[in-house]
């Protein structure tokens, strides 16, 4: 029923925390991307660091799987370190 209130282009994203996220583009299935389990320090802006990514992927021309699949990463990442760390690698 969602797909058919979207505009052609468009695309819904849903964002459920430990569970991960879903999307749903207007011409296609519903994809669900499971998180990975990391230990939750602090969870202030994890929606806006899971935008972030999601969208460094669309801009990219990612497939909308790994779009998912990105701010999904750097989301976990964010949420289970203190101080923050936003790159996907050890800057090591």
């Amino acid at each position: 029923m969602l797909r058919r209130k979207l505009r052609p282009d468009g695309v819904v994203v849903a964002k459920l925390g430990a569970k991960g996220a879903m999307a749903q583009a207007s011409d296609g299935a519903p994809i669900h991307r499971p998180a990975p389990h990391v230990e939750v320090i602090d969870t202030i802006g994890a929606g806006d660091v899971f935008n972030a990514g999601f969208l460094m992927g669309i801009a990219a021309g990612d497939p909308l799987a790994e779009a998912l699949d990105a701010g999904i990463a750097i989301a976990s990442r964010a949420v289970s370190t203190s101080p923050r760390l936003y790159a996907l690698k050890d800057p090591t």
